[in-house]
C-alpha cells in the first residue's frame, strides 16, 4: 500500500505542476531565490535607481547654460550611474538565466525523472494484487510486463493515476467558471506569504501590496510575492487581465512582448524624473514664479539654421484630418470619410479598457493590411481604394498601463500604445509607401519631447527601418509647452511632422498650471474661445514657429456634429465650423481637426479656396511677436453664470460616467466631447469654488454645497445606454470630492483609471487611486 501512495503522491504532484505551470512556480521560487541569495544586488539595484531619480531630478532643475559646470558634473554622475544600473540588471538577468536553467532540470528530474526511476526500480514488484477472476484475460496485460501473475505492474498504475489526478484538477477547475491563475495558486500564495516573511531580512516588501518610495512623490510599485497573473514566455513581463484573450494573443505576442520590456527597462527611468520635474515645476507656480521662455535655449530660438525633416510620403498635404477612436467600424468610416489623414486615437477620444486597446490595435494592423471590412445587420463596411493617411495618437506620459508589467512596475502606456502599433506595422507601412506616423500628447517640456526622440531612434533600430522613418505631430496642449515649441521641435527635427492647436486640453492646462493664481479665473466654458487674448497668441506663435522650421501648423477640433432634426440649429451650427476653419486658414494654419465625416465637405472646401498649394510654409507671420505676458494674458470677457455651473456639470458627470462605461467620446449638445471637455469643466468648478465665486445673474456664492445639489439635480437626467446609474454614482463622489480638494487632481483618466483597470481582472493592489 505505501508503494501505491508513493507512486500516486508522486504523480498527483507532476500533474499538479503541469496544471498551475512550471513558468508560474519558477516566478514564485525565483523571487524567493532573489531575496535569500541576492539581497544585497536588489538593496543596491532599489538605491541606486532611487539616487538616479534625485540626480534626474535636480539635473532637470540645473540650466545647462548658466550652471555648465554643476550640470556637467551631475550628468556625468547620472550616466555613471545608468551604467552601473545596467550592469545590476545583467547582473540579475544573468541569474534568472542560470536559476531558469538548473529550476528546470530539478523539476524534470523530480517529476519526469523520477517516475521513470520508480517504475524502473519496481518494475518487477506489485503494487497490489488483483482479486482472482476479476478481470479474465486483462491480468495478464495488467501485469505485463515484468510484474508477478496476478498483480498490478508499477507502469499501470502510474497511468491510472495520472488519469485520476488529471480527473481530480479539471473537477476542480470546472467548480469556478472565471478561475484565474492566482486562485490555482492560492494555497502557494498563503504559504508564500507566511514563509518569505520569516527568511527574509526585508519581509515588509514581500506581504505589502505595495510600497511607495522614491523622489517627491514619484512612486515605485512592490506588488505582493504572488498577484494575479499570467506568466509570459518574455522573463519579468506579466499580463493581469484576460479580457480580450483572441486580441491578446495576436498582439502581445513574444516578440512584442520583449519589445515592450526593452523599451520599459531602458527608459522607465527617464519617464519618471521628467514627471518628478513636472511636480516640481507646478511647486514653483504655485509659490508665485512665472512662466517664461527658457533662458538656457535661448541659442536655440535665435538660430535659424536649423530645420525639421521635409514631410513624410503622405503627409505633404494636410488641409483635413479626422479624428476618432479605434472601432472597427468608426475606423472605416473615417478612414472612407474623404479626409486627407485620419488620427486613430488611443487617448482622450478612447475609454483604455483592455478590450478597447488590445481590439484597437487589431482593428488599426488590419486596416493597414486592407483585411478590415466586415459586414454588420446586412451592411457592408468596406475600406476604399485610397483611404485617409493613418496617424495615431498614444496616451501621454502621465498614464500608466497596469494591465501589464514589467519587472513587477506596470508599463508607461504611452510606450505600451506606441510599441505595439509600431512593432506590428511599421515594416508593413513603410512596404506600402506610407510610414509609421504619430500625434504626441499632453507633453510639459522640451526634454519630454527628447525622450521620444530617443524612443523613436532606439525602435527604429530594434526592427531595422532607418532612422527618421517615424513622423511625429506634436500637440501644444499644455500652457508649459507653449513656451518651449521651438525646443520641442528642435528635439524632434530628424522626426519632426509639425504641431498642433490642441486648444481644448490647453485652456485645462491654463487653469490647472496656474491654479494659485487667483488672477486667472475664467468665465464660462463657452466664453473662452479662439479670439480671446491668450488663445490667439498661443495660436499665432505656433503657426509663426512650425513655419520658421518648415513643419505643419496644424488648426484645432470642430467638434460640432450634425443637427438631424432642427434645419435651422443645423445651419448655424455649419456656419459656425465655416466660421472657425475660415479663421484658421487665414491666420496661416497648413490644416484643421474634425470630429464628424459629414464636417469635411465644409472644411475642405474653405481650405481649398484659401490654400491653394499643400500647405502655407511660405506664410511666415513676421508680423506676429508674442511675449510671454500675451501667453499668461487672463483677460477673458465673459460671466460667470448658472447655466455655466450646470453645463459644467453636466459635461463632467456623462463623460466620466460614459467613459467609466468604456466610451470615450461621446454626441452631448450636438458635439462629439472627448476627455478635454470633461477636465475643463471639472477644473473650472474647482477653481470658482476655490476663489468664492459669485454667479453673475444670481449672486449666489458658488460652494461645494452648491456642486452637491447641482450634481444631484443633473445627474438622474444623464442617464441612458452609455451612461449607467452605477457610473453616474461614483463620477457624482468624484466631482463633488474635487471641489473640495485644496488642488485639483493632475488627470480625472488617471484617477478613474483604477475602476477599469479593476473592472478588466486586475488586483486592486495594482492601482492607485484617489478614491
Amino acid at each position: 500500500m505505501s508503494l501505491l501512495l508513493t507512486i500516486f503522491a508522486l504523480v498527483f504532484v507532476t500533474e499538479l505542476i503541469a496544471w498551475v505551470g512550471q513558468s508560474v512556480l519558477q516566478e514564485l521560487v525565483f523571487s524567493l531565490y532573489l531575496r535569500l541569495f541576492h539581497s544585497s544586488t536588489l538593496s543596491e539595484q532599489r538605491k541606486l535607481k532611487s539616487d538616479i531619480l534625485v540626480k534626474k531630478k535636480e539635473l532637470l532643475q540645473t540650466s545647462a547654460q548658466d550652471q555648465f559646470a554643476k550640470w556637467a558634473k551631475l550628468r556625468r554622475s547620472v550616466d555613471k550611474g545608468l551604467v552601473d544600473l545596467e550592469k545590476l540588471n545583467s547582473e540579475i538577468s544573468s541569474a534568472r538565466t542560470w536559476f531558469s536553467m538548473r529550476f528546470s532540470t530539478i523539476i524534470f528530474l523530480c517529476t519526469t525523472g523520477l517516475q521513470f526511476v520508480v517504475g524502473w526500480w519496481y518494475r518487477k514488484s506489485a503494487v497490489f494484487y488483483l482479486p482472482p477472476g476479476w478481470f479474465g484475460p486483462l491480468t495478464w496485460w495488467l501485469s505485463f510486463p515484468f510484474a508477478p501473475a496476478g498483480s498490478m505492474a508499477c507502469r499501470r498504475v502510474v497511468k491510472v493515476g495520472e488519469r485520476v489526478a488529471k480527473e481530480l484538477l479539471a473537477e476542480t477547475e470546472s467548480d469556478s467558471q472565471h478561475l484565474t491563475l492566482a486562485e490555482k495558486l492560492e494555497l502557494l500564495s498563503e504559504f508564500a506569504e507566511q514563509v518569505v516573511p520569516r527568511v527574509c531580512s526585508r519581509s515588509k516588501r514581500a506581504t505589502e501590496s505595495r510600497e511607495y518610495n522614491g523622489v517627491d512623490g514619484a512612486q515605485a510599485w512592490r506588488p505582493r510575492l504572488c498577484p494575479e497573473f499570467i506568466i509570459t514566455m518574455v522573463a519579468g513581463v506579466q499580463i493581469h487581465s484576460k479580457e480580450a484573450q483572441k486580441a491578446q494573443e495576436e498582439i502581445l505576442t513574444e516578440g512584442a512582448l520583449q519589445f515592450l520590456a526593452a523599451l520599459h527597462r531602458t527608459f522607465e527611468a527617464t519617464r519618471q524624473s521628467l514627471l518628478t520635474a513636472r511636480e516640481t515645476v507646478q511647486q514653483r507656480l504655485d509659490a508665485g514664479a512665472q512662466l517664461d521662455f527658457p533662458s538656457e535655449t535661448a541659442h536655440i530660438r535665435a538660430d535659424p539654421s536649423w530645420l525639421c525633416a521635409p514631410p513624410a510620403p503622405g503627409l505633404e498635404d494636410r488641409r483635413v484630418e479626422i479624428t476618432g477612436p479605434t472601432d472597427r467600424k468608426m475606423v472605416i468610416n473615417a478612414l472612407n470619410s474623404g479626409t486627407k489623414t485620419f488620427m486613430a486615437d488611443f487617448e482622450d477620444a478612447n475609454s483604455p479598457t483592455f478590450s478597447n486597446m488590445l481590439n484597437g490595435q487589431v482593428n488599426l494592423r488590419d486596416a493597414i493590411r486592407r483585411q478590415i471590412d466586415f459586414e454588420s445587420n446586412g451592411k457592408q463596411y468596406k475600406l476604399v481604394e485610397k483611404p485617409a493617411v493613418l496617424i495615431v495618437r498614444p496616451r501621454g506620459w502621465h498614464l500608466d498601463e497596469p494591465r501589464v508589467t514589467v519587472d513587477n512596475a506596470p508599463i508607461s502606456a504611452s510606450i505600451f500604445d506606441f510599441a505595439l502599433y509600431f512593432y506590428h506595422n511599421a515594416k508593413e507601412l513603410v512596404a506600402r509607401g506610407s510610414g509609421p506616423y504619430f500625434y504626441l500628447p499632453k507633453m510639459e517640456h522640451y526634454l519630454e519631447a527628447r525622450l521620444w526622440n530617443d524612443i523613436f531612434n532606439f525602435s527604429q533600430s530594434y526592427i531595422g527601418i532607418p532612422h527618421g522613418t517615424i513622423r511625429a505631430t506634436v500637440l501644444i496642449e499644455t500652457l508649459p509647452a507653449a513656451f518651449q515649441m521651438e525646443e520641442i521641435l528642435f528635439e524632434l527635427r530628424q522626426h519632426s511632422s509639425g504641431l498642433n492647436c490642441g486648444r481644448w486640453d490647453y485652456i485645462f492646462s491654463f487653469i490647472k498650471r496656474r491654479r494659485a493664481d487667483r488672477t486667472a479665473v475664467l468665465p464660462d466654458r463657452k466664453d473662452v474661445t479662439m479670439t480671446v487674448t491668450f488663445m490667439d497668441a498661443y495660436v499665432r506663435l505656433l503657426i509663426q514657429t512650425c513655419h520658421r522650421r518648415k513643419v505643419a501648423a496644424m488648426g484645432g477640433m470642430s467638434a460640432q456634429i450634425p443637427i438631424k432634426d432642427d434645419p435651422k440649429a443645423n445651419e448655424a451650427a455649419m456656419q459656425k465650423v465655416r466660421d472657425d476653419k475660415l479663421r484658421e486658414v487665414s491666420n496661416g494654419h497648413d490644416g484643421t481637426w474634425i470630429a464628424h465625416p459629414a464636417l469635411n465637405k465644409i472644411a475642405m472646401e474653405v481650405f481649398n479656396q484659401y490654400m491653394l498649394g499643400p500647405n502655407q510654409y511660405h506664410v511666415r507671420r513676421e508680423d506676429v511677436k508674442v511675449a510671454a505676458a500675451d501667453l499668461l494674458n487672463t483677460n477673458v470677457p465673459g460671466k460667470i453664470t448658472v447655466d455655466g455651473v450646470r453645463s459644467n456639470v453636466a459635461a463632467a458627470l456623462a463623460y466620466s460616467a460614459a467613459w467609466l462605461g468604456g466610451n470615450g467620446c461621446i454626441p452631448l449638445n450636438h458635439l462629439m466631447e472627448d476627455a478635454a471637455t470633461a477636465e475643463i469643466a471639472r477644473v473650472q468648478l474647482w477653481q470658482w469654488v476655490k476663489y468664492g465665486t459669485r454667479l453673475s445673474d444670481t449672486g449666489e456664492l458658488l460652494t461645494p454645497e452648491y456642486i452637491d445639489r447641482a450634481v444631484d439635480e443633473i445627474a438622474p437626467t444623464l442617464k441612458s445606454a452609455m451612461v449607467t446609474e452605477k457610473n453616474l454614482d461614483i463620477v457624482s463622489r468624484y466631482i463633488k470630492g474635487q471641489v473640495r480638494k485644496e488642488w485639483p487632481s493632475e488627470f480625472l483618466t488617471s484617477d478613474l483609471m483604477s475602476y477599469l483597470a479593476v473592472a478588466d481582472g486586475v488586483p486592486p493592489h495594482w492601482q492607485r487611486s484617489v478614491l
